[in-house]
C-alpha cells in the first residue's frame, strides 16, 4: 500500500481526539486519586499514601505526554503539505515524527500505528525504527521524560503530598522538611527543574525553517544553542500545576 496524505491526515486528526479523551478521562480519575491520598493523610496512613501518591504523579505525567503528543499531531496537519512533497524528512520534522514513532507502542492510542505506518511507507521502515528506538536521539526530551518509569524522588513524592494536604485541609508536612526541603519557594523551583527540564515543546506552529535543527533528546537535556526556548518557563508551567492543585476541594 503506497503512501497516503489523506490517510495521514484522517488518523493524525482521529489521534489528536483519542488524545484528548484520554486527558480528560486520566484527569479525572487522578482528581479522585488526590482525594484518596487526602483521607490517608487526614487518618495518619502516611506510608500508605506515599504509595498511592505515585501513581498520581504517574498520571500527572501521562497527561502532560499527551498534551506533548498532541502538539506535534497539531504540528503536522499543519505542515501536511509539505510533508506530501519530501522524498525524505525535512530535519525541521525530525523530531516531531520520531516522536511520535517513540510514543507509539508506548501510549494507548491505536490511531498512531496507522500514522507510523504511513511513515514506514513514506520514508523507510529503518527511518521508523530510528524514531521507536530514539537511536539518533531525535525524540523531544520531555517526551522521553514524560514516558519514563523511574520511581519518583522522594523530594517530589514529599512536594505532593504537601499540596494535596494543602488543598485537602489537612494538617501535614514532611518529617524531614526542615532539614531538606527548606522553604516551599526552594521545593517548587528545585521541583521545577527536576519534573520540567528545558526544552518545552513550542505552541506556536509556523512555517518550516529551512536551517531549523531537530532538538537533542537523550540522558541530557540539549545544548541552548541548538533548540528554540520554550514560550513558557519550566517554573511557570509547575507553578500553575501547583496553584491548580492547591485550589482543587
Amino acid at each position: 500500500m503506497p503512501f497516503s496524505s489523506s490517510r495521514l491526515k484522517v488518523h493524525l486528526k482521529l489521534a489528536i481526539g483519542r488524545l484528548r479523551l484520554l486527558k480528560a478521562k486520566r484527569t479525572a480519575g487522578n482528581d479522585h486519586l488526590r482525594r484518596e491520598v487526602g483521607q490517608l493523610l487526614a487518618a495518619g496512613k502516611e506510608e500508605n499514601a506515599r504509595i498511592r501518591v505515585e501513581r498520581v504523579i504517574r498520571e500527572d505525567l501521562t497527561v502532560e505526554a499527551f498534551e506533548i503528543i498532541e502538539l506535534f499531531c497539531e504540528l503536522l496537519l499543519a505542515r501536511l503539505g509539505l510533508l506530501d512533497q519530501m522524498k525524505q524528512c525535512d530535519p525541521t520534522l525530525v523530531e516531531a515524527i520520531h516522536s511520535l514513532l517513540y510514543a507509539t507502542p508506548r501510549v494507548d492510542v491505536q490511531e498512531l500505528a496507522v500514522v507510523r505506518d504511513q511513515f514506514a511507507m513514506k520514508f523507510s521502515k529503518e527511518f521508523v525504527l530510528k524514531g521507536v528506538e530514539n537511536t539518533d536521539n531525535t525524540v523531544n526530551p520531555r517526551l522521553l521524560l514524560k514516558l519514563s518509569w523511574d520511581v519518583p524522588a522522594p523530594f517530589l513524592v514529599d512536594a505532593y503530598l504537601q499540596e494535596i494536604a494543602r488543598s485537602c485541609r489537612v494538617d501535614w508536612k514532611p518529617a524531614h522538611e526542615d532539614s531538606d526541603c527548606g522553604s516551599d519557594e526552594t521545593t517548587t523551583s528545585t521541583l521545577a527543574t527536576a519534573v520540567n527540564p528545558p526544552p518545552a515543546v513550542s505552541k506556536e506552529i509556523g512555517p518550516a525553517s529551512p536551517t531549523a535543527k531537530p532538538a537533542a533528546a537523550g540522558g541530557s537535556p540539549p545544548a541552548p544553542a541548538t533548540s528554540k526556548p520554550p514560550s513558557n518557563s519550566s517554573f511557570d508551567e509547575l507553578t500553575r500545576r501547583f496553584e491548580a492543585l492547591k485550589n482543587r476541594k
